[in-house]
């Protein structure tokens, strides 16, 4: 990792994190990335069809952000899918 580099955490919730077997990843992003870009190579990395959806929630330091969100070193990004219920 150089100077242009850093780490976020992201949470998995519901479904997904069933489906990938875990319930956080550490990825390494280029600065300057913002959320979408994070959401399409989680997506990319892994069999989580749903996330390319569009119907998630995604929170940065637990507060709801779209998808044009600037990202930082550190930030803690949950990915959390819609429920159903009845």
């Amino acid at each position: 990792m150089n100077g242009s580099e850093f780490p976020v955490r992201v949470l998995l919730f519901g479904h997904l994190r069933e489906l990938m077997g875990v319930s956080e990843l550490s990825v390494t992003l280029a600065s300057g990335s913002v959320v979408g870009e994070l959401v399409e190579r989680v997506v990319r990395d892994s069999p989580l069809e749903a996330l390319s959806s569009g119907m998630l929630a995604i929170s940065v330091n637990r507060r709801y952000v779209r998808s044009d969100h600037a990202l930082r070193p550190g930030d803690e990004v949950a990915l959390i899918p819609p429920v159903a219920g009845g």
